[in-house]
């Protein structure tokens, strides 16, 4: 598509109009060159404004021609007249009418595509898809494919999706299981992969609804057995008559009933009873969630925890309990972000024994590399180091990333640093508001430059508070004081030098997710990418899809894909392997896509230089037969001893030798002969491609083109020629701009001096 590389010769693969139109645009004073269609219509139009509108034009009027003749027109062949027209009124005025749109949308997207007219190529785009019927949409999917649209493309497929039933019925898709098996593939795929999407997505969502359910009964049970409700309460309360139904009165009700039960029961401690195991259960379940066990005021919370701790801890019983604590606790969390204010309020103010003017809650919701939530106290794995740090951060704000719920208290689940530093930003006169952090280092910073910088500082700042004292203050916890230094002195002025950027680029991509500060993100996120090593690209692969960087994890994988056996050998892969299998899957599937990818390259590689082979063949054939060759011409013409070899002598060479074995063969007939067998197929492929039949000085390509038109059309013959045929072609096509300039220019004259008329086709 360069311009050194671009054909002046635009053929494109549409049927021929011969209807005339006269320019809708008006005479043009002084134009300098015409655009001439299939119909015959000459449109005047000016170098100039064509140049400037599409960098292909101007590769084709830049061009040096040989002939004067050739230097006023520019062919625009294969599409109506009209949608030429329209082409060129867009090219001097960006303007299409409706009407123009709905009868040339698909004609003008080809156009845009070749000419390299985004703004075009955008509204019919826009129009093609907007007019997208059950009827055309498999010759849109096809388009969108060879003009490079994929939001026309992923807009065909999910209308296929959709109307599947309706869609088998047309010629289109027959035509598709006919002579495209690899689309038909492909649209299958894609069915598939969104009925599996739309399974997975009711499932989870039943599974988390049955996850929130046993939360809602371990709130109900905590608030039962610590404040009572209605008629059930702690042994030293005494009942309240006044007392109405809590907010959760159908599992608190339930609850009361069980529990009643459960201590009436005589059967409860044999396991006889269905009810009092549930009752077992749910008392084992809130044991496993609770982290205040000497306090709590559940029955048998302390003892559970004691023989949870004394038990064995691999066996298939402990590995299950700990999946479903993990899964109960992180749908409470997922669920907490679409709960309303006041409900919010209520769970994130359960009755929780807390130490006075404490920020940070006892009971930490933390995550591991697998991403998923579980209970407990502060990760003291091993592997645990800055980036799992980071990705705490991400997880508790998460919660609060909406202005209206954002919480004063940023409580970020990391180790404290004890780390000092003095804020590098200097003095500030007049600071109205301090950054605390981990190290208990206080920034001073201004309210409006924090609030104009980041829309979350904004909520955080303009939040009603009720203490005076933690209106003054905002706690960001969890990270180096280092780097949340380095990131308000970003917000102040939009700078980060590299050492900065080498050392705090993970928690600074962190911090720029958490507070919304795109400028931020984009350069740690390219810093991170600059500094991937093995070691640490499953680490910034979690860290990457936490904070929401495509590119980053691409790049990642990308990363594992030509490396994996040295990553299989890193501590991040064995860590993965063990505690998030849905990662491991990504990653192993993104490979095996990379190496199919490399296959249907090479084979495509393969299969396109087969194509050229046979249409060097084809040329070579018909210079022979045309103009003659060193020692094989044709009959009315004396060969010349002077003449040297052609540029294509090897592939000459070959097919001079055949034609003189086919000239001498006695069995050629009847087709015992398989090198004569070859010299009959080159013959018919020939008159397949040739669209001069009538002049063609190569033998027999007349006659092959009306036993070709003569014959079935439908058979399983006819059909496989007609794909080869299309398929040499198409890679003719392509090839040609790749050409050098000057066979480009030789094969162009050389087609002008045969016949001025060159033929459209379609790949």
């Amino acid at each position: 598509m360069s311009p050194t590389n671009f054909s002046d010769q635009v053929m494109i693969g549409l049927p021929t109009v011969t209807a005339d139109l006269s320019p809708s645009s008006g005479e043009f004073p002084e134009a300098d060159i015409e655009i001439v269609t299939s119909g015959g219509l000459h449109i005047p139009a000016h170098r100039s404004i064509l140049a400037s509108a599409s960098p292909v034009l101007e590769s084709i009027i830049d061009r040096p021609r040989k002939h004067r003749r050739s230097d006023r027109t520019i062919p625009v062949l294969g599409v109506p007249c009209e949608a030429v027209s329209a082409f060129i009124r867009f090219l001097y005025a960006p303007k299409c009418t409706e009407e123009e749109m709905g009868k040339y949308g698909i004609h003008l997207l080809a156009l845009s595509h070749v000419f390299l007219v985004p703004q075009l190529k955008q509204r019919s785009t826009k129009a093609v898809g907007e007019r997208l019927t059950i009827d055309n949409v498999i010759d849109v999917i096809q388009l969108a494919r060879l003009c490079d649209a994929p939001d026309l493309h992923l807009k065909c497929m999910k209308l296929v999706s959709t109307n599947f039933k309706s869609v088998k019925k047309t010629e289109g898709w027959k035509f598709v299981q006919d002579h495209d098996p690899l689309l038909e593939l492909q649209i299958l795929q894609f069915i598939n992969e969104t009925e599996l999407r739309k399974k997975r997505t009711r499932r989870h969502r039943e599974e988390q609804s049955l996850y929130l359910q046993l939360n809602e009964a371990m709130e109900c049970l905590e608030h039962i057995c610590t404040e009572g409700c209605t008629t059930v309460g702690p042994y030293d309360m005494e009942p309240t008559n006044n007392r109405g139904p809590c907010g959760k009165s159908a599992t608190c009700q339930g609850l009361q009933l069980l529990i009643r039960h459960f201590a009436t029961c005589k059967r409860r401690i044999n396991g006889g009873c269905c009810r009092c195991k549930r009752m077992w259960q749910l008392l084992r379940l809130h044991s496993s969630t609770c982290d205040q066990p000497d306090v709590c005021r559940v029955p048998l919370c302390r003892q559970f925890k004691m023989k949870a701790q004394q038990g064995k801890k691999g066996t298939e019983d402990a590995i299950r309990w700990r999946l479903l604590v993990r899964k109960v606790v992180s749908a409470k969390a997922i669920s907490s972000l679409v709960l309303p204010g006041t409900l919010k309020t209520w769970y994130t103010h359960a009755p929780r024994t807390q130490q006075k003017g404490s920020t940070i809650p006892n009971r930490i919701l933390t995550l591991n590399c697998g991403g998923r939530l579980r209970a407990g106290h502060r990760p003291s794995h091993p592997r645990d180091s800055q980036i799992n740090n980071c990705i705490l951060l991400v997880i508790w704000h998460r919660r609060i990333m909406s202005p209206t719920n954002f919480s004063d208290q940023v409580m970020i689940g990391l180790p404290p640093v004890t780390e000092d530093l003095s804020p590098s930003s200097g003095e500030f006169p007049e600071a109205d508001i301090e950054i605390v952090t981990s190290g208990g280092l206080r920034i001073p910073a201004h309210r409006s430059i924090l609030a104009s910088a980041s829309p979350v500082l904004e909520s955080i700042i303009d939040r009603p508070r009720k203490h005076r004292s933690s209106d003054r203050t905002i706690p960001v916890l969890g990270v180096p004081c280092e780097a949340v230094s380095a990131f308000i002195r970003f917000l102040y002025a939009p700078k980060c030098t590299e050492e900065e950027m080498g050392k705090y680029g993970i928690h600074l991509l962190a911090l720029s997710h958490v507070f919304l500060v795109p400028q931020l993100k984009q350069r740690s996120t390219k810093a991170v990418g600059e500094r991937l090593t093995i070691d640490n690209v499953i680490d910034v692969i979690q860290l990457a899809r936490l904070c929401d960087a495509p590119d980053l994890h691409l790049k990642c994988m990308k990363l594992v894909s030509t490396n994996f056996k040295s990553v299989k050998k890193t501590e991040g892969w064995k860590f993965v392997q063990d505690h998030d299998p849905f990662l491991e899957l990504q990653i192993l599937q993104f490979i095996h896509e990379t190496e199919l990818r490399k296959k249907r390259t090479r084979r495509h590689r393969e299969e396109q230089s087969l194509y050229l082979q046979l249409n060097e063949a084809m040329e070579c054939l018909e210079h022979i037969c045309t103009e003659g060759c060193t020692a094989v011409g044709p009959y009315d013409m004396e060969p010349t001893k002077n003449r040297g070899p052609c540029g294509k002598s090897a592939t000459c060479q070959g097919l001079q030798l055949l034609i003189r074995h086919f000239a001498t063969c006695k069995r050629r007939i009847n087709g015992g002969c398989c090198r004569c067998k070859r010299m009959w197929q080159l013959l018919r492929l020939h008159s397949s491609i040739c669209d001069q039949p009538d002049v063609c000085r190569v033998p027999l390509c007349r006659q092959f083109k009306m036993k070709a038109q003569q014959g079935k059309k439908g058979t399983e013959d006819a059909i496989r020629w007609r794909l080869l045929v299309r398929k040499v072609v198409s890679a003719k096509a392509i090839s040609s701009l790749s050409l050098p300039k000057r066979k480009r220019e030789e094969e162009a004259r050389e087609r002008s001096d045969h016949h001025g008329v060159i033929r459209s086709f379609r790949l």
